[in-house]
């Protein structure tokens, strides 16, 4: 008989809400504690999604003895501090993008995993998703040949407010860490870390990034174009060219069900749906570790967050944005 594994999640916002229905997709999850600040919020989330724990804050989830992984899916600043208290209590935990603010935020944390034998995932579901296994499934059959440019980019236009977390530094905003994370990913994921990195950004008053542009090369003779905004709609896609061929992952690229390959035996779509909204393969993902007694996933494992995390953090230096987290 499948084991169970009983969920809590942290931060009942509209990234938890899809999290929720995704639970309900897998076979194995079942969603037993919901934690707000706001106890009539955390109740109203729980009714909705058959949750039998309410908690009116996000610790007592964490204390519950009975949750056996948390999902933290609160504000970007609050990463760190809600993940190290998971960590501490021995409370395996899937944390939403970014990991942290920061990457010595993080080292922190993935040494406190390493300690305590408990495992940690950042929560970037779209490298579980059938389209990237697909199109890894595809580059590894030799279908473009040897990479040679990546392209993404991610951009929507955000109704301006100071004090929201997409323009609040204090909220860890700007569109790097918020949006432009997909694009580095897909980057990281089929090239690894480049060993040159050119950077430029728009900036809002509130000293955040509103646009951010990254140029990278790679040992291997390959270059990656990425950019991030809040200031426009954009395509959303992504582009990876070969020697061989190209792939197109379909609009928008982080969550595509279709991409389509053209090379020089000719042009093929793939369509590949989703269960539920394509959250409940990462949920899948982790309770598949945490059966066989893993501490990390073998397909997102913490020295590939660390390489995010490392190229963010360069690249916010060049365009100028700090952090209060970044002050040691």
């Amino acid at each position: 008989m499948q084991k169970k594994f009983r969920w809590g999640i942290i931060g009942p916002g509209k990234i938890a809400h899809q999290f929720a229905q995704a639970i309900h997709a897998t076979e194995n999850g079942i969603l037993l504690a919901v934690g707000s600040r706001d106890l009539l919020r955390a109740r109203e989330f729980a009714a909705l999604y058959s949750a039998e724990r309410s908690y009116g804050s996000y610790e007592a989830v964490i204390d519950d003895d009975e949750v056996d992984i948390v999902y933290i899916a609160v504000p970007h600043h609050l990463h760190y501090e809600y993940t190290r208290q998971c960590l501490l209590k021995g409370k395996a935990v899937l944390c939403e993008k970014p990991a942290t603010i920061n990457l010595r935020q993080f080292d922190q944390l993935a040494a406190i995993s390493a300690d305590r034998k408990v495992f940690y995932m950042d929560a970037l579901w779209s490298r579980f998703t059938p389209v990237t296994l697909k199109m890894i499934e595809l580059i590894a059959a030799g279908a473009v040949g040897e990479i040679k440019v990546v392209k993404a980019d991610f951009g929507f236009k955000a109704n301006y407010d100071p004090a929201s977390r997409l323009f609040n530094p204090v909220m860890g905003g700007g569109s790097l860490l918020d949006i432009g994370i997909y694009p580095v990913f897909l980057s990281v994921l089929l090239l690894g870390y480049p060993v040159d990195i050119k950077a430029n950004a728009v900036m809002a008053p509130t000293g955040i990034d509103a646009s951010c542009n990254m140029a990278l090369r790679y040992q291997s003779g390959a270059i990656a174009s990425l950019y991030s905004t809040l200031l426009a709609e954009t395509d959303n896609t992504a582009e990876i060219s070969g020697t061989r061929g190209r792939i197109y992952l379909n609009r928008p690229f982080y969550r595509s069900t279709s991409l389509r390959l053209v090379n020089e035996e000719g042009e093929q779509s793939f369509e590949l749906p989703f269960l539920k909204n394509g959250k409940e393969y990462e949920a899948m993902e982790v309770m598949s570790c945490l059966e066989a007694g893993l501490t990390e996933s073998s397909l997102l494992p913490l020295s590939f967050t660390r390489d995010m995390m490392r190229l963010m953090d360069n690249v916010r230096k060049q365009i100028g944005v700090e952090y209060a987290e970044d002050v040691e």
